[in-house]
Formats: C-alpha cells, sequence, structure tokens
C-alpha cells in the first residue's frame, strides 16, 4: 500500500486547501493511505507515518526538510509569467523528484528548474455542484474577486458592467471591493466567505453571466466551475485560464493586448500579467449577451471530477514512488 505524507500551511479556506481536499478524497480508491501535516510537523510526522511519497503542497519560501528514504513531489504555482531565480533555486537545490503546476501559462514559470515538472489540472466539486437545483435569473452575472482585485479583473468589471442597465451580480467580493462596485453603479448582492458550498453554487449556478477579464492566476478555478454550472462565459484569450474550455466555441474570448506588470513587491512571482483594453473587455460584454453556446455542462462536471482528474495524477505520482 503506497503512502503520503502532505505538507502545508495552506489555510483552510484556501482554494490551495480544498483542492488538497478534493485530492485525498479519492485516495481511498487506489489504496492508498495518507496524512497531512504542517511544515513545523513534518519531520515528526514523517517519523511516525514513514511514507513512500512526501508532498509538499505549496512550499515556496518555506524552510524544506530532507527526506532521503522517500520520493518528494512539489506542488506549486507561477502566477506570473515568469518566477525568481530565488525560487527556481529553491527547486534546483532541493532535488524534487517531481513539479505539478496547474497550467502551461503557470509552467513557463519554472524555466530553468531541472525537475520534471508536470501540467495537470484543478478539480472542482463536481458532486456538490450535481446536486444544486437553481433556476437562472436573466441578465443577472456572477462578480469574483475575494481578492486581488486588479489581478481578477475586478476594476474592468466596474467600468463596463454598469453600461448593461439591466445588469444584477451576485458578489463574491471583499466588503471594500463590494462597496466599490456599488459606488460604480453596480447593482449587486453581497456574498460573504461563509457560505457552504451548496449555498456558493445556488447563489454561482442562478447567474446567467460570467464576465471574466482577469490577468493572472495559475489556473482560475471559477471559470471550470462556472461551465460546470452552465454559465456563460468570457474570459481573455491569453492566460492560464485558456486550458480550461474543452472547445473554442464553449466561451466568449476577450482579446488581449501584451503584458503589463502590476506586482512589485512579491518576492516570487516577479513577471507580468495579461493586459486588456477596457474597450475589448466592453465589446466581451455585448458579445456574452448574444451568445448562445451549445455545449453540454455534464463534460465539464465529468471532465473536472476529481475521479477523472486525479487519476491523471496519480498516474504520474506512482511513476516515482
Amino acid at each position: 500500500m503506497t503512502s503520503i505524507l502532505f505538507v502545508t500551511d495552506t489555510g483552510k479556506n484556501s482554494s490551495f486547501f480544498r483542492q488538497l481536499m478534493l485530492f485525498t478524497s479519492v485516495l481511498s480508491k487506489y489504496n492508498i493511505r495518507y496524512m497531512i501535516t504542517s511544515y513545523d510537523k513534518a519531520k515528526k510526522a514523517y517519523d511516525k507515518f514513514k511514507p513512500d511519497i512526501v508532498f509538499f503542497w505549496t512550499f515556496f519560501e518555506k524552510k524544506l526538510q530532507l527526506f532521503r528514504k522517500a520520493r518528494v513531489i512539489g506542488f506549486e504555482v507561477s502566477d506570473t509569467d515568469k518566477l525568481s531565480e530565488t525560487a527556481i533555486s529553491q527547486i534546483n537545490d532541493y532535488d524534487f523528484d517531481l513539479i505539478i503546476t496547474p497550467s502551461k501559462w503557470s509552467a513557463q514559470g519554472f524555466t530553468g528548474v531541472n525537475t520534471k515538472v508536470v501540467v495537470l489540472p484543478h478539480a472542482i466539486s463536481s458532486d456538490v455542484i450535481r446536486s444544486v437545483e437553481v433556476e437562472k435569473k436573466k441578465d443577472y452575472f456572477w462578480v469574483y474577486a475575494p481578492h486581488s482585485r486588479e489581478r481578477k479583473g475586478l476594476d474592468l468589471v466596474e467600468e463596463v458592467l454598469p453600461h448593461y442597465l439591466n445588469h444584477f451580480a451576485n458578489a463574491r467580493v471583499s466588503m471594500p471591493y463590494f462597496l466599490e462596485l456599488v459606488r460604480k453603479g453596480i447593482r449587486a448582492y453581497p456574498l460573504t466567505d461563509d457560505l457552504d458550498d451548496y449555498q456558493y453554487f445556488k447563489y454561482f449556478g442562478e447567474c446567467e453571466y460570467f464576465l471574466y477579464p482577469v490577468r493572472g492566476g495559475a489556473f482560475e478555478i471559477p471559470v471550470a466551475e462556472a461551465l460546470a454550472l452552465g454559465l456563460k462565459v468570457a474570459i481573455p484569450e491569453r492566460g492560464a485560464w485558456v486550458d480550461i474550455p474543452l472547445r473554442k466555441e464553449d466561451v466568449i474570448w476577450i482579446k488581449t493586448n501584451g503584458k503589463v506588470r502590476l506586482w512589485y513587491g512579491n518576492k516570487t512571482h516577479i513577471g507580468r500579467f495579461i493586459s486588456m483594453d477596457v474597450q475589448d473587455v466592453e465589446k466581451a460584454l455585448y458579445d456574452l449577451i448574444d451568445f448562445n453556446p451549445s455545449f453540454d455542462r455534464n463534460d465539464y462536471l465529468d471532465y473536472y471530477s476529481p475521479d477523472n482528474v486525479y487519476s491523471k495524477w496519480l498516474k504520474e505520482i506512482l511513476r516515482v514512488a
């Protein structure tokens, strides 16, 4: 029986931790034992659990202990198009057996590492989404930016959405962001971060549109969730999210015009994001309103299900075990 020790300090409300929970939910089907611990308790947990694999689940700027009798895998991301030399050196100095990252965009940041880097997508909570019964509300938009306002493109949504007078929005944003939405003339209902998964997907699923001029990130799970919920989606033509649609015609593509640097104080993600003109975002808004996609949302529920996604992860992981 293969055993995996996951080492992570990610917060329990973070998307990274939710992905870890989805991953571990399928491991028993493969007869894999696992344990989750923190970086400061990793050595003690290793000595007790004696795993075949140590899996560092986001590790940049962490002190990584050596585990010479185990295979070591890392999951990490590059939100911009370049990682710092410090991040690259951390990987090369440790000598990982495998690095997993969730998109081709993210993978480009790992240029220069001496370890195999595999691109494998994130999963979505397919079972919960299937259980949600919702009725679409005409002209409702999903607005998503719980953090990272500029990276998520919320400033662009604020500029163009008020121009469509019939709009209403379910807004999963922080309260300061919500107040700015209202000030800009967006009619919206605020959603707090304490919603359970069923409530979250109920509010998400009743929306008709998802205009998402996101500039950066390593995957952007809400895009896959929106398609699985049957929303009409508009996303930039470049970036990590371009890997998500199963067919090009399933979404509206927002024209991009190059790259822009937004983060100057980040010591790890030192590169650039995608850039867009507000006029092209507004064009995408009206294209989205007229959009009649023919995809079956069940295709996304199946493709991004934990069973399907993590079977691919485990195929790569067990090769190094």
